[in-house]
Parts: C-alpha cells; sequence; structure tokens
C-alpha cells in the first residue's frame, strides 16, 4: 500500500495501487460509535492517550516546585476487512489536584473496540511540600508506555520533569512530558514565581507541575491534555 501527497505534505485522495484512501475521521473525545463508511477495505486507527497534569506545591514550604505530568503514549494500526462498526474512548487528559500537597491526575487510554488499539495515557507529577532550599522538587509522572499498548507501532510518551528549588525566590516547577510521535507538546515549568502549572498542549501533553517561591498561596499543577483517534478509511 502506497499513498502519494500534495506539495503542502497533504495526501492525495484515491492514490496508489491496492487501496485507495478516500476519506480521514477524526474523534475528538468521549465514548462514542465509530461507523466504517460503505466499501470501505481497510482502515489504520491512529490514536493519542491523556497527558497527566502537574503536581501541586504547598504552602508547607516557604519554596516548592511540583512534578511535570507524563506525556500520553501513541499506537496505530492497520486494520484489513473492518468491522462495520467499533466503539471507540478518547482520553480525557489528567485533571489537576486539589491546591497544595496533592499530585497530578492521570490521563486517560484511548482505544478502539477496548482492546483491538490502545493508547496508554501520562501519568500524573507528584506534589511538592518540603522546606529545604538547593533541593529536587516533586517527581515527574511518567510517559503512558508503549509496552502496555496495543498496536503495529507503538510508541512511549515523554517523561514529565522533576521540579528543582534552588535558594530562595529561585524555583522550576517540572515540565510536562511531550505525547509520542510529538503530537502535543508539555506545558513549560514555572520559574522563579508563585503560579499555577501551564496545561499540556493537544493532544496529550503533560502539564507542568505548580511553584511557590518565598512561601504564598497553595498552587495546583497544570491538567493534561485531551487525547485523540484518527482514522484514515481505505477503499
Amino acid at each position: 500500500m502506497r499513498t502519494k501527497y500534495d506539495s503542502a505534505g497533504l495526501p492525495i485522495l484515491g492514490s496508489g495501487p491496492g487501496y485507495q484512501l478516500t476519506s480521514i475521521t477524526y474523534v475528538l473525545n468521549g465514548t462514542v460509535t465509530y461507523s466504517t463508511p460503505t466499501g470501505c477495505r481497510a482502515i489504520i486507527v491512529k490514536a493519542i492517550g491523556g497527558g497527566g497534569a502537574g503536581g501541586g506545591a504547598s504552602t508547607a514550604a516557604s519554596i516548592a516546585a511540583g512534578g511535570g505530568g507524563g506525556g500520553a503514549a501513541y499506537a496505530e494500526s492497520l486494520i484489513t476487512t473492518p468491522a462495520a462498526s467499533y466503539a471507540t474512548s478518547v482520553a480525557a487528559g489528567g485533571t489537576v489536584g486539589t491546591a497544595g500537597n496533592n499530585a497530578g491526575n492521570n490521563g486517560g487510554d484511548t482505544t478502539l473496540a477496548s482492546t483491538a488499539v490502545v493508547a496508554k495515557g501520562g501519568t500524573g507529577g507528584s506534589a511538592d511540600t518540603a522546606t529545604t532550599t538547593w533541593a529536587i522538587g516533586g517527581a515527574g509522572g511518567a510517559g503512558g508506555a508503549s509496552a502496555s499498548c496495543t498496536g503495529d507501532l507503538k510508541v512511549s510518551g515523554v517523561p514529565g520533569g522533576t521540579g528543582q528549588r534552588g535558594p530562595t525566590g529561585q524555583t522550576l516547577s517540572g515540565w510536562g512530558g511531550q505525547s509520542g510521535l510529538g503530537f502535543g507538546a508539555g506545558a513549560a515549568g514555572k520559574r522563579n514565581s508563585t503560579a499555577t502549572g501551564g496545561a499540556g498542549d493537544l493532544y496529550g501533553g503533560g502539564g507542568s507541575g505548580g511553584a511557590i517561591i518565598t512561601s504564598g498561596a497553595n498552587q495546583t499543577g497544570g491538567a493534561g491534555a485531551n487525547g485523540l483517534m484518527i482514522v484514515w478509511e481505505f477503499a
């Protein structure tokens, strides 16, 4: 099977011997039924899980830096002679925990027919509540693991960064991890400020950790980004 592309890098519909690409369907979020088009002889399913959320930062510390959430994994499969329909579940990104000493929540998994294609979500980052300067803050969450995915091609997400505490007034919260194949960037860490973490980018990027310098209010990390499913349909 071969696909031709135009000068903008987009597939030319109806190109190539054997199979002809006729349409592309995007499933953005939630649990829905995907219906295979009439006359479709094969599909390629591309899935990205949800990114993990960043960890919080607590006022129990004079300086704190939460860990970043892990990026989601990517999975892809070719399915010949597809069924008439499939149950799909497109992951939500991890939500933030309560402000303070609370980890970010994990991103969900994106699936086709529960187990036919599985792209794992990223793990939430840990919170930081320590009181020492010049030390490691909250640990970053793991990226979605390719070993736990299902598909012909499986790519792990990038782990979130670990928070770092310097002297008073200087800190860097953990950055969010990028999703597999770079579909969604992770959020940048918060530097030398008291702030909530940044949200991960679509699709599947991890959120960054919250940060506190010289005391201040409890902070949350940033939310992870939702996942995505793309289905290429061939006649």
